[in-house]
């Protein structure tokens, strides 16, 4: 889902977005904008679910005039890939399907281990007609599908900046929000236990380890090109212009 970002009651258009990616500590960034003051909202019904950069602006476009939107902030936090793809395994496995939506995913995967949900999700490439019927689209979509403007109209906005976040360096959003970077606030509401499951699996395979972790890398991260600098350095800052 995303959300607009206020920094007080009185201020007409909001000075920012967050697009919350799932699985990317987007409880404990909501937190983090509210301790430091900031509020979020949603304007109306078309900012629920788990949407893009591009389907967020899309929808902002029939509210706010592209001058408002070039002068906003646009916030979005990533993971590594092979840590998303098991917190989303345990998330679906975990949790009961009412709380995630995945029933087939929760059925099938809970049994079979991490391997096959990898497995199809590599198979797919992206296209959610490769995928069952019945399975769900969000364990399967390209992280970089989140941030990606490729194809999209930014005709008048090109300079909107975006920050993007490591969801281990999310203390430097604190520090850019509030100029503290211990933020004390931790969102529980979606975590799960932690484990490390595909290094479980493949315990005595570290070759077969190495080339599915980076398969999936490839697989998730392939269509941007600071991808490395963001895991690297924890944070980067660009526009626009340059996710296209």
């Amino acid at each position: 889902m995303s959300f607009l970002i206020k920094q007080n009651l009185f201020q007409y258009n909001p000075s920012g977005v967050f697009i919350h990616v799932p699985k990317c500590a987007g409880t404990t960034a909501q937190a983090i904008f509210k301790k430091c003051g900031y509020r979020l909202y949603r304007k109306n019904k078309g900012y629920r679910g788990h949407l893009t950069l591009s389907e967020t602006i899309g929808i902002m476009k029939k509210s706010f005039t592209l001058n408002s939107i070039k002068k906003m902030e646009f916030y979005i936090i990533l993971r590594e890939s092979t840590s998303w793809m098991e917190s989303f395994f345990r998330y679906i496995i975990e949790k009961q399907p009412k709380v995630h939506g995945c029933k087939w995913e929760h059925e099938n995967f809970t049994e079979n281990g991490i391997m096959p949900y990898i497995q199809m999700t590599l198979a797919s490439n992206g296209v959610s007609a490769q995928l069952p019927k019945h399975a769900s689209k969000l364990p399967y979509r390209k992280l970089s599908s989140y941030i990606s403007l490729k194809g999209f109209d930014i005709s008048g906005i090109e300079e909107t900046n975006v920050f993007c976040y490591e969801i281990n360096s999310i203390d430097a959003l604190a520090l850019k929000l509030s100029g503290f970077q211990n933020h004390n606030c931790v969102g529980s509401l979606n975590q799960t236990s932690g484990k490390k499951i595909l290094s479980k699996e493949l315990l005595h395979d570290s070759e077969k380890l190495d080339r599915i972790k980076r398969q999936i890398y490839d697989y998730h991260y392939s269509e941007i090109d600071f991808a490395d600098r963001l895991f690297s350095n924890g944070s980067y800052s660009t526009t626009f212009r340059e996710l296209q």
